[in-house]
């Protein structure tokens, strides 16, 4: 909202203001967020640096119970068969990147970093999945922090042209894959360890769900981009975060331009934010700058920040009506409801893309862009309605 102003004074006018104000911010203003994202993913990584160092000296000695906690609670998979899991997984990704780029010391070097940051953002993914949520976390900020780290190895290493390319989205991408699936894990082991589950079970299930994963998501997004029009990266699968990895891996190892004096300024607001949210806690304020969130929110599309910024405020009004703080138990029916309407949607577009399939691709009802346009700000009061009624904790109010 700052940003786009200013950034527009020295832009040619164009005939719709909003395609104009969705360029700028689609080629400079999400580059800002980047670099906020950048300070943001560090200084996440700083904060939860005693809990990285915890969990090594976990793995390293061994998980047991303590005296204060039932068996059942510290009953996890045996470190041998972790280890044989990760090698074989590294061998896997290993024989991957050597497909691509089919030379030994990119594969090797690109091996490595993909160890180290899918490490490391897995305790960031972690932290933030506890902080803004599991379906806000933001790990597209994650991955374009991987393809600079990686292409700025790559190219100090002196890997260029298309193997370096390749190289670098091959790492991103396990590690945007790690990190999705980190935050998952982290939302089912807490909800395994409130009902008292076994977390030996629960993660045998989770290798498993993620190895059938694996088999059914390429025909699924073929399926997108094969039956939806435009495919993926069209107008209906804008893919913008995609768009945006390909433009960073063509500056390090094409003919692409990044606009590094704009991610520059990016990083300097998220140094400004992260010593403010330091004051603010060393005087123990109640609002708190948390910075990933805003750099979220500079990079999100409005089609994205508006909904989730809506969210906040029934959240907000139904803690109100309640009496009790916005981290409570008074907003999980709303949390539970939210990510039902989640997964509904994305099972929906799954659904059209299948009828797509057999040749019916859209349902022609013969309405004017007008009344759609009107349909639709009718269905959003009724939808904030709807999530407010139904969000509200059973037994104490509707």
């Amino acid at each position: 909202l700052i940003a786009l102003p200013i950034l527009s004074l020295n832009t040619a006018l164009q005939t719709n203001p909003v395609e104009a104000a969705y360029t700028i911010w689609s080629q400079q203003v999400r580059y800002i967020g980047v670099g906020a994202m950048v300070v943001g993913g560090i200084t996440a990584i700083i904060y939860v640096r005693d809990g990285l160092v915890e969990a090594v000296r976990t793995l390293t000695r061994g998980s047991g119970p303590s005296d204060s906690a039932p068996m059942a609670l510290h009953d996890d998979i045996p470190l041998a068969w972790i280890i044989i899991l990760t090698i074989s997984c590294t061998v896997v990704i290993g024989i991957a990147y050597f497909l691509f780029t089919n030379r030994l010391n990119v594969t090797l070097t690109a091996t490595a970093i993909m160890l180290l940051m899918a490490f490391f953002f897995t305790a960031v993914a972690s932290y933030i999945v506890g902080l803004v949520g599991n379906s806000n976390s933001p790990v597209s900020g994650m991955t374009i922090t991987t393809v600079l780290f990686t292409g700025a190895l790559l190219l100090l290493f002196g890997y260029t042209g298309t193997a370096g390319m390749l190289a670098t989205l091959g790492v991103a991408a396990i590690v945007c894959c790690t990190a999705c699936t980190a935050g998952d894990v982290c939302n089912d082991l807490k909800t395994g360890q409130l009902v008292g589950a076994s977390p030996r079970r629960q993660q045998i299930m989770q290798i498993g769900g993620v190895a059938v994963a694996a088999f059914i998501m390429a025909p699924v997004m073929q399926l997108l981009h094969d039956y939806t029009p435009g495919g993926i990266g069209g107008k209906e699968l804008a893919a913008p975060q995609a768009q945006l990895f390909a433009s960073l891996a063509r500056g390090f190892f094409g003919d692409g331009q990044l606009p590094w004096n704009l991610i520059g300024i990016g990083v300097l607001i998220g140094l400004v934010l992260v010593g403010l949210d330091i004051l603010l806690e060393k005087r123990q304020a109640s609002f708190r700058l948390h910075l990933m969130p805003i750099a979220v929110g500079m990079y999100l599309p409005f089609g994205l920040s508006v909904p989730i910024f809506l969210g906040g405020v029934l959240s907000a009004l139904l803690a109100q009506k309640n009496q009790q703080p916005t981290d409570t138990a008074e907003r999980q029916p709303g949390v539970l409801l939210a990510s039902g309407a989640i997964a509904g949607e994305a099972l929906t577009g799954v659904g059209i893309a299948l009828f797509a399939s057999v040749g019916l691709s859209r349902l022609e009802l013969g309405l004017s862009e007008g009344l759609q346009t009107g349909l639709t700000m009718v269905a959003l009061p009724v939808a904030l309605v709807f999530f407010y009624r139904n969000g509200q904790q059973q037994g104490r109010s509707g």
